[in-house]
This record gives C-alpha cells, sequence and structure tokens, in this order.
C-alpha cells in the first residue's frame, strides 16, 4: 500500500520523486538509530518498539523505492522537452506499436478513424530531438489497415502534450504512418492467431459471437456498444477482461500436462512459465494481465524452491514488482480493480461464504459469496467510472460464472487449432458459442430488468460513502461471532443503514434541487447521425418572447 499509494501521488509530479526518496532514506536511517539497543542492558528495545521500528523502517523503504521509480521513469517518459512544445506543432517519430488498433466514427460519413499506442523511442520537432521511452496515442483516418504490435513504424502528425499524471506522454492526431520494421519473431506469431480468430468469430452469430473472442483472449474489437454498455451494466465486464482465473487455467492444464507425461517439477515448473508468458503475449498485455501473470509467477517459482507460498504475499509482491516497474499504473483503474477483486477473494469471500452458510445450502453460498466479495471490493472504484449500484449484478455473475471457464478454455483451444487444424478448431469455436450467447443474453436481460441501476452520489462524496459501506459490510462479515462483538456489529450495522439513508438522501435532493432549478417549459433535443452526438437545451419561454420570433416566418430558417 506504500508503494502504490506514493506511486499514485508523485506520477502527477515526478520531479518529487527523488526529494520523496531521500526523505524516506533519512526517516529509516533515523528509525534505525533510535531503535538500536544501547549499551547498557535497561537501554534495549522492548520486542514491541522493535516491531514498530521495523514496521516503519519498511514502509519507508517502499516510500523511497517508490519516490525513486517515479522520478526515473519520469525523466523517460514526459521529458522536459515535451512541455515546452506548441499544441499544434508538427512532429516525426520513430516508435514501437503497443496495443492493437481500435477504429471509431463513421465511415460512410468519411470520419473513420483507428487509434492505437506506441512507444516512442525519438521525437523530432522542429530542429530538436527528444530521445526517451515515452507512451504515446496515435490517432489517424490513413487508410492503409492497422499495424501490429511490436511492428517499428515512422509517424507524423500534429503533436498534443499531455499532463505528466496521464497514462500517455502525448497524443498524435492527423498522423501518417509508414511501416519500418516488421514485429520480432516472440511477438509476430501472436498476431496472426488473433486476426484469425476474429475472422473465425465473424461466421459466428449474434452476440455470442461478438462476445467469444474477449472471453478467450480478451479482443473486444467485434464487441458492440450496446453489448459493451450491458456488459458493464450487469456488472459483467470482467469476464472479458483476461485475468487471474485465466492464468490459472494455464499454469494448473500444462503443470497437469507435464506430470501425466512424467517430467520433472523443475521441466514442469518452466513449460508452465513458458505458456503463461505466450499466453500472455496473446492477449496483450493490459493492467489485469500483467497482474494475474506475475502473481501466477511467484506462486510458480515458490514451488520450484519446495515452498509454496500463500496466496496474498503472492499479490503484493506482485503489486510492487508491477508499480515499481510502472508508476503509472498506480493511476490504472483496471489495476485496481483487478488487485482489489483479487484481495476480495482472498480475504472476504470465505467469511462471507460462512455467513451465508447459516440461510442457504453450501454450494449456493459458495457461488454467491466469490461475485458479492469482489463487488464490495471494487464498488468504491466502480462509483468514480459509474455511480450508480447495479442491483442484479451479483445474481448475474452468478448465472454467468459456470459458462465463463467453459467458453474461455474452448475458445483458446480452438484459437490455437486455428492454423493448424481448421476443420477441428470449427466444431470446438461452436461449442464456445453456445456459454458466449449466454453471458450475453444474461447482460442484457439483466439491465431491462427494472430498477436494474440504482443511482449512487458521484464524486468524492460517492467514493467515501462506498469506501464507509464496504468498510462497514467488511466489519460485519468477517470479526468473529463473540460475546464481545455484538455490540461492534450492531454499531456496524446501524452505521450501514445511516450511510445507505445518507446516499438515498443526497441523490433525491440532488433531484428535487435540479428539478426546481429548471424554467417549467424545458425542452431537450438530442442528434444522433452516426459521426457524433448533439445536445440542445433550450426554454420555450424565453425564445416565444425573444424579438428574434418576429423575424421568422413559416418554412424560413433564420441566418444566425
Amino acid at each position: 500500500m506504500a508503494v502504490w499509494l506514493t506511486a499514485g501521488l508523485l506520477v502527477a509530479c515526478p520531479g518529487w520523486g527523488w526529494a520523496c526518496a531521500g526523505a524516506a532514506a533519512a526517516v529509516a536511517a533515523i528509525t534505525a538509530a533510535v531503535s538500536a539497543p544501547g549499551r547498557r542492558r535497561e537501554a534495549r528495545p522492548t520486542s514491541r518498539r522493535q516491531g514498530a521500528a521495523g514496521t516503519v523502517i519498511v514502509i519507508a523503504a517502499a516510500i523511497g523505492l517508490a519516490g525513486a521509480a517515479t522520478a526515473a521513469a519520469g525523466a523517460m517518459r514526459h521529458p522536459a522537452a515535451l512541455d515546452s512544445a506548441a499544441s499544434g506543432h508538427r512532429v516525426a517519430l520513430d516508435a514501437t506499436v503497443t496495443s492493437t488498433a481500435r477504429e471509431s466514427g463513421a465511415a460512410a460519413f468519411g470520419d473513420r478513424r483507428i487509434t492505437f499506442r506506441v512507444t516512442a523511442l525519438r521525437v523530432d520537432i522542429g530542429t530538436g530531438r527528444i530521445v526517451g521511452r515515452m507512451p504515446a496515442l496515435i490517432s489517424t483516418t490513413q487508410d492503409r489497415g492497422a499495424p501490429h504490435i511490436g511492428e517499428r513504424i515512422r509517424v507524423t502528425g500534429a503533436l498534443t502534450a499531455s499532463e505528466p499524471a496521464d497514462n500517455i506522454a502525448f497524443a498524435v492526431f492527423s498522423a501518417r504512418w509508414q511501416h519500418v520494421a516488421a514485429p520480432p519473431a516472440w511477438l509476430g506469431w501472436a498476431d496472426g492467431l488473433r486476426g484469425g480468430f476474429a475472422e473465425a468469430s465473424v461466421q459466428l452469430p449474434g452476440d455470442g459471437g461478438a462476445l467469444l473472442p474477449g472471453l478467450s483472449i480478451g479482443d473486444e474489437s467485434r464487441v458492440s456498444a450496446e453489448l459493451d454498455a450491458d456488459m458493464k451494466a450487469s456488472s459483467l465486464s470482467h469476464l472479458t477482461a483476461v485475468s487471474g482465473s485465466n492464468c490459472a487455467v494455464i499454469v494448473a492444464g500444462l503443470i497437469g500436462l507435464g506430470a501425466s507425461v512424467g517430467l520433472s517439477r523443475r521441466w514442469r515448473v518452466a513449460m508452465s512459465l513458458i505458456g503463461l508468458a505466450g499466453f500472455v503475449v496473446l492477449v496483450t498485455p493490459g493492467a489485469s494481465v500483467l497482474r494475474a501473470a506475475v502473481m501466477a509467477s511467484i506462486v510458480v517459482f515458490g514451488l520450484t524452491l519446495g515452498r509454496p507460498g500463500r496466496a496474498l504475499p503472492a499479490l503484493a509482491l506482485a503489486v510492487i514488482v508491477l508499480v515499481v516497474q510502472n508508476p503509472w499504473l498506480a493511476r490504472d483503474y483496471g489495476f485496481a480493480l483487478s488487485v482489489l477483486a483479487t484481495a476480495a477473494l482472498l480475504l472476504l469471500a470465505r467469511p462471507l461464504a460462512h455467513r451465508l452458510e447459516r440461510w442457504l445450502p453450501r454450494w449456493l453460498a459458495i457461488g454467491l459469496a466469490v461475485p458479492l466479495a469482489a463487488q464490495l471490493a471494487c464498488q468504491p472504484v466502480l462509483v468514480l467510472l459509474n455511480p450508480t449500484l447495479p442491483l442484479y449484478g451479483v445474481v448475474a455473475n452468478v448465472l454467468a460464472e459456470p459458462a465463463a471457464p467453459i467458453a474461455t478454455v474452448i475458445g483458446l483451444i480452438g484459437c490455437l487449432l486455428l492454423p493448424l487444424c481448421p476443420p477441428l478448431a470449427t466444431p470446438l469455436l461452436w461449442l464456445a458459442w453456445l456459454p458466449s450467447a449466454w453471458i450475453a443474453s444474461i447482460a442484457h436481460t439483466s439491465v431491462a430488468l427494472p430498477a436494474s441501476a440504482v443511482p449512487w452520489p458521484a464524486g468524492v462524496a460517492g467514493f467515501a460513502l462506498a469506501v464507509v459501506l464496504t468498510g462497514l459490510v467488511v466489519v460485519l462479515v468477517a470479526r468473529p461471532r463473540t460475546a464481545r462483538s455484538r455490540l461492534v456489529r450492531r454499531v456496524c450495522a446501524s452505521a450501514a443503514a445511516v450511510t445507505l439513508v445518507v446516499a438515498a438522501a443526497g441523490q433525491l435532493g440532488v433531484g428535487v434541487a435540479r428539478r426546481a432549478s429548471m424554467p417549467r417549459d424545458w425542452v431537450v433535443g438530442m442528434c444522433d447521425v452516426g459521426q457524433g452526438d448533439a445536445s440542445l437545451n433550450c426554454v420555450l419561454a424565453e425564445i416565444n418572447t425573444s424579438p428574434i420570433r418576429k423575424r421568422w416566418s413559416p418554412g424560413a430558417r433564420p441566418s444566425r
């Protein structure tokens, strides 16, 4: 947590990183000196004092590590010369493509745009040159296909610098790009698989075919805007984000396969790590994928040493490794949701299942505890993205969870078999289409039900209320049932009820105030022509009494 919070604060001003690292080192040194035992027996610290001092030293070291990592990465990621570059300045850059391209706009209106991310290695601005590793977003209308991940390209366009805290250093609009070098062999093989899987999924009907690549390899390029919105509103969008369950299936399957053919433990571990690395390349390394892969690698290395580790320390170490490697992940919503959901499954799912077993069968209690724990932990972050509470989210997850691993595993096997044996891969894809279509129908149905999304206060207030409510529920669930805990449980239950009442009253008050502030004759007009949206809000009373109305005639249009 110290590494995560420090990096999240310092990415907005990376220049303060070295000062933070120096201050943390000084605190650690002073604490070590003060807590060191003296020569006299009475000067020796107690075990409690030693533990407190050790905690302070470890936290200071973590803060210093995060500060140094942020400062070092900031110098390469966001050089000072970028700040002096005027917005709209024409630039040329050599870059490596780091993401699949996404298409937006309407081709029928001549507004087809392709966006993708790159890592710029060199940027030429006028007569100056900037060298570093700068993440950038490229937006182009060039009709020549899309570049592949790992491909080296030359881009020219108009530069727009971003704030230091943004996940990109700059964006290039109206860009033109040309091929420089093909992707390396260890990246190029995956692009053909992704493209072949996307083409094969076109033959599958409905939303099931559009959703299957997302469930299997995280490719959401064919997911429509309506399906994407319904998946998010029903709390099912995490199924298309490759995460820990996918990596666990890969590692467990390869280790089991190695054991079945009689390989030693070292060879099984090596095979599982190679397979995991190939899977990460295939699905492209997003935030949740990296978290899951690093955590799985830590657990596998523990097995190599003959010391199977616990999951929670592995999660903490994965967070440290990833945030130190890229401090801007500390502000990534996908990374935060992945870590919080995993921590909830490790800490909250079991005690929650024990509580539910008092009223439900064991299998149903476990099935409800997993999505409910993840929903509780992630809700404060989800409120920042969409200030609503999905009323049927837990039930939708309970119905969809059994189908998700079937679609994932069978779809992934079909994807791998497509270039090798298409006649065998095609039936597998149709078999994986069934659970994929089931998940899509659950998303549509849950959104269509009445009161599917309950309004929640937006902004910092909504986030704080969600944090308080989540903390109270965790205390209610995780605290052992003893005589002393009855008062604490009653207080927490009362506080949770008060929090819900405050949130409902706040939403009601905002709605009443908004309605009271609106004029009586209020008209809202929406325009959607395929390439963008526009809204027009007008007060009819003002228009009717305006002098401009006197110059209007039936069938005529005003000049202004």
